[in-house]
């Protein structure tokens, strides 16, 4: 949305001063938009509250989500007075969990137990929605926040957390991170009990924790990658320094890190510059800049359809296997479904199915998430009960020796887990997902990808200096 309306701003400053802009929200910094928008007028709406009791947890514990919910719908008075119930959770998960955990309750016996989330269908949503016979506990994301109003809640339980969109440190693949919400996302939470009666809100949470919090959340603009964003302003032909301005303007760092990787990914001419007619083409697919790079690489090479479905498991975060082909065995979960249909919509007439080029592909897509394996030599000198890939980003990946059975030596990391132990200030990078390619593969990328240094030694037997050409893919060291 920030971009949205930068974008919408930026027409009517310049082309389209006919447009209207309209910004409504129940939660909104009005300074911000005020000192942005062109002679902004602006026009607030009261609506006569009712009676509202907030409440906060007087002993927050680490226990499941579930299990404190549990304990509160056990032991609150509220919830023999009447009325639906509506708690607020940060995810699909946790509702499942709870959906368990309440299901079994006999203080629940007379209600309807129903999730709500965006992921639901149309049907299921309203039936979270809409008034029944029998009273509601509606388990939501925070889709009910401020997207839609249920009538006849007067009890709220408020978990205080939310799903935020950022992006992986590693794929550089949008992602969510469970967060604290803020202040006003709480009051906004809290407000739904009261909407047309008196209600109460129950935190579980301390008082102390809330007053700690934000005022409002941070703008998506300032914790995602800018690559996809970058990429769709570019393809509307607008010069990005000489009439593009940000409603709030993103770090120096993140928009050359985006840059960069639209560069890498040969969607622009040189860094900053043009789309290249890759780069246009990328813009009309609606995913993140490798996912758009990967599908047309593969329309390219004869193999859309598994190029798809791998696609679709990255962007959802659900590769299940180690090695990432054996993941397209599997039955993908419902979003990746939808977004691989989504996606194929832009490839009419495409359906080629030959997976031997998979791995091209992909490295075309993530060629700075290439990884060797280390010599045998050093793993034995190491000791180590596991397989040590080094990565072409700097530093190492490890798999278990257990479960590491591939024959390659050269592969595309697609997804890690960083851990640190609690007594040392290091970290540990475990590959959870990878490719495996063959070292010609990586030599047919871009030249603009390799560097080629001259290292020197001294011969000892021949008293003087030799020289030594070495290739390198960012920190590899390949001939």
């Amino acid at each position: 949305t920030d971009s949205a309306l930068s974008l919408v701003n930026c027409l009517q400053r310049t082309s389209r001063s006919d447009l209207r802009i309209v910004v409504m929200s129940a939660t909104l910094d009005t300074g911000l938009l005020l000192g942005f928008l062109q002679d902004p007028s602006l026009l607030e709406v009261e609506s006569k509250p009712f009676p509202l009791q907030v409440e906060y947890s007087q002993s927050p514990s680490e226990k499941p989500l579930e299990l404190k919910i549990k304990e509160a719908i056990k032991h609150h008075p509220w919830i023999s007075k009447g009325g639906d119930v509506l708690i607020f959770l940060p995810g699909k998960r946790e509702i499942k969990n709870s959906v368990e955990t309440l299901n079994s309750l006999p203080e629940l016996k007379d209600f309807l137990i129903l999730p709500l989330h965006g992921d639901l269908t149309k049907e299921e949503q309203d039936l979270a929605i809409r008034p029944q016979k029998k009273r509601k506990l509606v388990l939501s994301t925070n889709v009910a926040e401020t997207s839609l109003t249920i009538e006849g809640v007067n009890f709220v339980i408020d978990s205080g957390l939310e799903r935020q969109a950022a992006f992986s440190w590693w794929t550089g693949l949008p992602s969510l991170t469970t967060r604290k919400i803020s202040k006003a996302s709480a009051q906004q939470r809290a407000g739904r009990s009261a909407r047309t009666g008196p209600g109460v809100c129950l935190r579980l949470y301390s008082q102390a924790d809330f007053e700690s919090r934000p005022p409002y959340t941070t703008p998506e603009i300032l914790r995602s990658d800018l690559a996809q964003v970058l990429l769709e302003l570019k393809s509307t032909g607008l010069s990005m320094r000489q009439e593009f301005s940000w409603l709030e303007t993103p770090s120096p760092d993140a928009l050359a890190a985006a840059e960069d990787l639209l560069f890498m990914l040969g969607a622009t001419e040189t860094k900053g510059g043009p789309l290249t007619a890759k780069g246009k083409k990328m813009s009309q697919i609606p995913a993140s800049p490798r996912i758009s790079k990967l599908l047309l690489e593969a329309s390219e090479l004869g193999c859309l359809e598994p190029a798809l479905k791998l696609s679709a498991l990255i962007s959802e975060q659900a590769l299940s296997d180690l090695d990432a082909l054996e993941s397209l065995l599997k039955t993908p979960p419902f979003p990746a479904k939808r977004a691989q249909e989504q996606w194929k919509k832009h490839f009419p007439g495409l359906h080629n199915q030959n997976p031997e080029n998979i791995p091209l592909a992909v490295l075309r897509a993530f060629p700075d998430r290439v990884a060797k394996r280390r010599s045998d030599r050093t793993q034995q000198r190491s000791q180590a009960q596991s397989v040590e890939l080094v990565l072409s980003s700097g530093g190492a990946a490890l798999v278990p020796m257990t479960a590491f059975s591939m024959a390659h030596d050269f592969f595309v990391v697609l997804d890690v887990q960083e851990t640190s132990h609690p007594s040392s200030f290091k970290s540990k990078i475990h590959a959870r997902s990878l490719l495996g390619i063959e070292e010609t593969e990586v030599l047919m990328l871009s030249n603009d990808l390799f560097k080629e240094t001259e290292e020197l030694h001294w011969d000892e037997s021949k008293k003087r200096l030799t020289s030594k050409k070495i290739l390198c893919l960012g920190n590899l060291i390949l001939e």
